[in-house]
């Protein structure tokens, strides 16, 4: 017995031992493990019509060995079904989660249906799987959100075509997903109703991945991206450097909205992604009444749903976009054009891939180059490469005035260690027009001497006197699009919050294209001359940011992308001689009194008008601060009279926020509160066209610069391939009677433009074969607000003897009914005018139907309806128009070639004859646009060495600044180039 005991002590002993072991072993291996670790292999049970509850009904296994929180504070989410592949997914691996150090969740269809990518990347990866059940008819989803009483109250309104609707918005493609269904007779066109795309689908996916996340993951993550599985990212999208302290804001990338928001990706914090998801309940249980800007399509109703929620929506810059592998299926999109280089990927949206490309060469180099700068917890930035900030100082021999600059500079208030960032300093020095003297012997000496404890110490001596244009013209060359600098004059004096609030802009707004750069300036011109439509004094805003039309050029810290390419264009404008004149302002009259070598700002006032820019300034709330002072010393624009500052230097800013750029206040050049845009259409008669590839090029064109309304006419029973090409670009359509000859529908079309533009505030009447766009289309409207009606024309006037005129001229009896009077003085005011361009007339929508009465009433066979605009325009048969434009051609936004045009081509787009980009193309067919045109005579001057007297100093060409500024020395008007000045 007593041994039977023993033994059996023995042996637990033994298990006792064996148990602590193996327990040891697990509990250790536990905490090897990731703090978190969630595997669902099942469908919320919501989709059999119940709420999500915290524990799942015997439908998920569910595995939790997990501390308090999660060691990643961000989660992306792919949901859809998987689309794009392998090659797709790596790139959110890379570019997201991985620079990100972020968590994977997918949210995909029923796993026991056939799946295209089984075993795939995407799933192994994922630290979470939820599932989804797919519908045949998704109006049965709907109801397990609250029940079926929405199909008697809301399902039958739900339809693709509304009869109170006007010509030109009628058209929805919110609703798809839901089945065929019978459609109320009263606002219906039919009596049954079918849905294209994948509307309703959408909206109940975030639905459920909205209770997913509150049951699931809310209290575990920061930050939460929804995306899809087909988007490719170009370049790093580093979203936790964007700013969510705010719990109302929404990221979105920029681009594709279609009168809305993008729909394909957000970001959002813990506090609103519940809301940013919460769709459905918007669009299925409050009262429901056809509005064409709410119900269109996903994207305006997502804009309207976020906005009752009092949701901030900004938009990021984009570097993704979607693509199809070829054996992807899809609701909407089948794509356009395979993808160079990836055999088998096809790009869905071209404008999209277009998108991405600018916005991928926006970010940094060092991003592109996957050198990421990281923001660390004390502001310093880590990564092979720095950012830094470059102070551009423009002097020549005003010692006592520089000095004054630099002391403000060095003020200890300034706080250059906040960023992390060296903060350099070149001093650019200008040669006297005359002999040099020792006081600019002296103030070179001083800068050389500089002792600049927060980054390095250049001056730039020049080899001849430049003038203060040219000055500026080379101060800065920014190296990418993420470089900063301010560029100060050296009679400028800066407060002590200068730098911070100047970093603050370019963080806040240094990707926005409206914003030129940032002003230190407390602007007190308004250069409008016209006093009835300007105001007295530039508004100050309450201490708050906001953006004037004007140049402040005291302490201006360019946009890098903006100026940039404003250097090239000045390349062309200079060596063209454009006329930089901008009618109506006070500035312009000065640029054409005063010499023109010292004036550079007129050429980025006509820059920014031209480009629809703005100038961002911030003005302290005592009236007498400033951030930059001028002291207006001797010069080339003061005689230095009782030189002193307007203003005094302010101390504190106080809390500086830096609002979206979609709620800043905007003013004009009279200073006038900027109130909305412009509603617009871009409109166009395809009536008779079959080749698919002419739609692709006029659409992929507009598209990749245009995202507002546009409408094409179409014959009746166009074929279903065209439609779906138009219904990718989300735009609109109208199928016209086309039995009429093509010169009667010319005529005809007039009808449909008036219909179709009466809604809006201008409209964009183009031909449809032989346009295509490089720029907004509308882009011009900030330079002509007040102009009722616009016309274009060739490069050939009446009473030339040239090919076009005398056919033109002989249909003169005609349109006059043979009445010889009244065709005589339709000579006298036709001569010698240039022929107005029937194919692209731009004009307020309630002005068409004074057009189309003109031309109906006059055109027939043997009158055109060319004939009759030019008529109608030039002898003034206009009743209560108080405003007609006629722009010659090669200036104004539609630029026609062909007969007798004169046009410029820089780089691979055609310009204006003011060097900019024309934004519409019209008859480009008839010249060969691969040819290249001249710009004009630049002449090329040779580097060479020079000696410096004085104490050592050397004066001497380095390499590398030859290399660099071999463009900025070889123009005509720069005969000279910047030598480094060493010890």
């Amino acid at each position: 017995m007593a041994t039977k005991n023993t033994k059996l002590a023995a042996l637990l002993v033994l298990i006792s031992v064996v148990s602590y072991l193996w327990m040891s072993r697990t509990l250790s291996k536990i905490m090897e493990r990731p703090s978190s670790i969630s595997i669902s292999i099942s469908e919320p049970s919501s989709f059999e019509s119940e709420k999500l509850s915290p524990q799942p009904k015997n439908k998920s296994l569910v595995m939790h060995m997990e501390e308090p929180q999660p060691r990643n504070k961000s989660l992306v989410i792919v949901m859809g079904e998987l689309r794009g592949g392998e090659e797709t997914w790596q790139t959110l691996y890379d570019n997201v989660l991985d620079v990100n150090s972020a968590d994977l969740a997918v949210f995909t269809t029923d796993f026991n249906k056939t799946m295209t990518y089984p075993n795939n990347s995407l799933l192994q990866r994922a630290k979470y799987i939820w599932h989804h059940r797919e519908y045949d008819d998704w109006a049965d989803a709907i109801d397990t959100i609250n029940g079926t009483s929405w199909r008697k109250t809301h399902l039958p309104q739900f339809h693709d075509y509304n009869v109170f609707s006007y010509r030109g918005k009628n058209r929805s493609i919110l609703f798809g997903g839901i089945a065929g269904h019978a459609c109320d007779t009263l606002t219906a066109r039919a009596s049954w109703c079918e849905h294209d795309g994948s509307g309703i689908i959408v909206f109940m996916l975030r639905h459920w991945l909205m209770e997913r996340i509150r049951e699931e993951v809310l209290g575990m993550y920061d930050t939460f991206v929804v995306t899809r599985p087909d988007n490719m990212y170009l370049c790093p999208h580093v979203f936790t450097e964007l700013d969510l302290s705010n719990d109302t804001v929404i990221w979105v990338p920029e681009g594709q909205e279609y009168g809305g928001y993008c729909d394909r990706h957000l970001v959002a914090s813990r506090a609103n992604i519940l809301n940013a998801l919460d769709i459905m309940q918007e669009l299925t249980h409050t009262p429901y009444e056809w509005d064409y800007e709410k119900h269109h399509n996903t994207e305006r109703f997502i804009k309207h749903a976020w906005h009752q929620k009092n949701l901030n929506v900004k938009k990021f810059t984009r570097v993704m976009f979607t693509v199809k592998n070829k054996n992807d299926s899809t609701r909407w999109q089948t794509g356009e054009n395979e993808l160079p280089s990836h055999p088998g990927l096809i790009v869905k949206y071209k404008r999209e891939w277009y998108g991405a490309q600018d916005g991928c060469n926006r970010v940094s180099k060092e991003v592109q180059e996957g050198l990421l700068r990281y923001r660390l917890g004390d502001g310093t930035l880590t990564g092979n490469e720095q950012q830094h900030f470059t102070i551009v100082i423009l002097t020549m021999d005003r010692l006592h005035s520089l000095q004054r600059l630099v002391r403000s500079l060095m003020h200890p208030d300034c706080q250059y260690g906040k960023f992390g960032m060296p903060v350099n300093i070149e001093f650019h020095i200008d040669r006297p027009k005359n002999k040099t003297d020792e006081s600019w012997f002296d103030l070179i000496r001083w800068t050389t001497n500089l002792s600049w404890p927060y980054g390095s110490v250049k001056s730039l001596v020049a080899r001849e006197n430049m003038g203060l244009r040219d000055a500026w013209f080379n101060a800065w060359k920014p190296t990418n699009n993420n470089d900063r600098a301010i560029i100060l004059e050296d009679d400028v004096e800066v407060s002590p919050p200068w730098f911070m609030w100047v970093n603050g802009a370019y963080d806040a707004y240094a990707n926005v294209r409206a914003v030129a750069g940032f002003s230190l300036q407390r602007q007190d011109l308004v250069p409008l001359t016209d006093r009835q439509r300007r105001q007295d004094r530039v508004p100050s805003n309450g201490n708050n940011p906001f953006l004037y039309r004007l140049l402040g050029s005291i302490g201006f810290a360019p946009n890098a992308r903006v100026w940039t390419e404003f250097l090239n264009w000045t390349e062309c404008a200079l060596c063209n001689g454009v006329d930089v004149s901008v009618e109506g302002l006070i500035t312009s009259r000065w640029w054409r009194k005063y010499d023109k070598k010292s004036l550079w700002s007129q050429h980025f006032i006509y820059y920014m008008y031209h480009n629809d820019l703005y100038c961002l300034y911030q003005f302290p709330k005592n009236d007498t601060q400033a951030l930059g002072l001028h002291w207006k010393e001797k010069g080339e624009h003061f005689d230095g009279t009782g030189a002193m500052a307007g203003h005094y230097k302010v101390q504190d800013l106080g809390n500086v926020v830096f609002p979206e750029i979609g709620s800043i206040r905007k003013y004009d050049w009279g200073a006038n509160l900027v109130r909305s845009s412009p509603r617009t259409l871009l409109l166009s008669a395809a009536v008779g066209y079959k080749d698919l590839s002419l739609f692709s090029i006029f659409l992929s064109t507009l598209r990749k610069h245009y995202d507002g309304d546009a409408m094409l006419l179409l014959e009746e029973g166009t074929k279903h391939e065209i439609k779906s090409i138009l219904l990718e670009h989300n735009v609109l359509y109208e199928e016209v009677n086309s039995t009429d000859s093509w010169d009667e529908f010319n005529i005809q079309r007039f009808k449909y433009y008036t219909m179709a533009c009466k809604k809006y505030d201008y409209c964009m009447a183009l031909d449809f074969r032989d346009s295509f766009f490089q720029e907004n289309p509308f882009r011009f409207l900030n330079a002509e607000a007040q102009t009722e009606m616009i016309f274009q024309t060739h490069g050939i006037r009446f009473g030339q003897k040239v090919k076009g005129i005398p056919a033109h001229w002989k249909m003169i009896p005609t349109c006059a009914d043979f009445n010889e009077t009244l065709a005589e003085e339709y000579r006298t005011c036709l001569t010698d005018k240039a022929l107005i361009n029937a194919g692209g007339i731009i004009g307020k929508g309630h002005i068409f139907q004074q057009l189309e009465f003109i031309v109906t009433g006059m055109a027939k066979e043997g009158c055109s309806d060319q004939m009759a605009v030019n008529i109608g325009v030039y002898c003034n048969l206009w009743s209560n128009v108080s405003s007609v434009k006629v722009f010659e051609q090669g200036t104004g936004p539609i630029n026609t070639l062909g007969y007798g045009s004169k046009y410029l081509k820089l780089g691979t787009k055609v310009s204006n004859l003011d060097c900019l980009p024309s934004p519409v193309v019209h008859q480009g067919d008839l010249l060969n646009l691969t040819a290249s045109a001249p710009l004009g005579g630049c002449v090329t001057e040779a580097f060479e060495k020079k000696s410096f007297p004085g104490e050592g100093y050397v004066l001497y060409l380095s390499e590398d600044l030859a290399n660099s500024q071999k463009d900025h020395c070889s123009n005509q008007r720069r005969r000279f180039c910047w030598l480094v000045l060493v010890k």
